[in-house]
C-alpha cells in the first residue's frame, strides 16, 4: 500500500514535542498503533509481538548523507577508468539537496504546513516563524530528478565526457550562472585555478 500510516500522529508528537530532538518513542509508536487501528480497526486481530518501524520525515541533512554516498560509490567505481578520483564540492552536495532541487515542507505549531520557498523563486511570503520541521514531502525520489547526480550519470553514459584515469573529476556548481560544472585537475591539486574545464551544463538540463 501507498498510504503513509501514522502520518497524521508523527507530526502531532513532533508538534508536542517542539521538533525531533529526545522524540518519545513509545509515545511515538503508540500514536501511530491507534491511528492505524482508527482507520483500519484491525490492530487487535494481528500478531501482538508485531513490531512498528516508523520512518521519520527525511530532511535536508539526511538527504546530504545520501547523496555523499552515491558520489562516493560513482568514485570508487570508475577510479582508474574514468578518474583517478571523484571529488564532489560543498556547494554542489548542498545544491543537490536544497530547495531548488527538493520540495521541503515547513511544519509549525498548531499543524500548518507551508511550502518552503526557493532560493530563486517568489520571497514576497515571509517565513511565519522557525519552523519546527522542514522535511521532504517525496522522500528520496527528488535527488533523481534533475540533479547534479542524474546530469553526471547521464555524461558517463555519453562519449561528451573523456576518460582520463590520472586525474582528478571535480564537479562543482556555478549558482551565478546556474551551470553544473565538471573539470579536470592534478590529483594533488590545492587550487581550482590548476584546474581545467570539461564541461558546464544547465541546472536545468531535464
Amino acid at each position: 500500500t501507498s498510504e503513509q500510516w501514522g502520518t497524521k500522529r508523527m507530526l502531532q508528537v513532533i508538534q508536542r514535542n517542539d521538533g525531533l530532538r529526545n522524540l518519545p518513542r513509545e509515545g511515538l509508536l503508540s500514536g501511530i498503533r491507534w491511528e492505524v487501528d482508527s482507520h483500519f480497526q484491525y490492530w487487535q486481530r494481528l500478531n501482538s509481538h508485531t513490531t512498528i518501524v516508523p520512518f521519520l520525515p527525511f530532511q535536508q541533512e539526511d538527504f546530504l548523507l545520501v547523496v555523499q554516498a552515491w558520489f562516493q560509490e560513482l568514485s570508487d567505481k570508475y577510479q582508474g577508468i574514468r578518474w583517478a578520483r571523484l571529488d564532489v564540492s560543498t556547494s554542489a552536495l548542498e545544491y543537490t539537496v536544497g530547495v531548488d532541487q527538493v520540495d521541503y515542507l515547513d511544519l509549525y505549531y498548531g499543524g500548518l504546513l507551508q511550502p518552503m520557498k526557493t532560493k530563486y523563486g517568489d520571497k514576497s511570503q515571509q517565513p511565519l516563524s522557525k519552523a519546527l520541521l522542514t522535511f521532504s514531502t517525496n522522500g528520496a525520489h527528488m535527488l533523481h530528478e534533475n540533479s547534479l547526480y542524474t546530469a553526471l550519470k547521464s555524461k558517463l553514459k555519453s562519449s561528451s565526457t573523456s576518460r582520463r584515469p590520472y586525474r582528478a573529476a571535480f564537479l562543482d556548481v556555478d549558482e551565478d550562472a546556474l551551470d553544473y560544472i565538471l573539470s579536470w585537475c592534478d590529483p594533488a591539486y590545492t587550487d581550482l585555478s590548476e584546474c581545467e574545464i570539461h564541461w558546464r551544463l544547465p541546472l536545468t538540463f531535464a
